[in-house]
């Protein structure tokens, strides 16, 4: 069993108080890249992004 490792991920906000942040156990055997699609999918779902047309 190859074991896991922890991190921590941080999202900031620019805005003073307003920041997130989890500890995770991810598999040991996870490259650096894979860590970061991890990160990535992570702080996407932590935003409420959208667009609209300005007319």
């Amino acid at each position: 069993m190859a074991g896991t490792k922890k991190y921590k991920f941080v999202l900031g906000t620019g805005f003073p108080g307003v920041e997130h942040e989890d500890e995770f156990e991810l598999p040991a055997t996870m490259t650096a890249d894979e860590v970061e699609e991890e990160y990535k999918q992570w702080a996407w779902e932590r935003l409420d992004p959208y667009w609209v047309e300005v007319k």
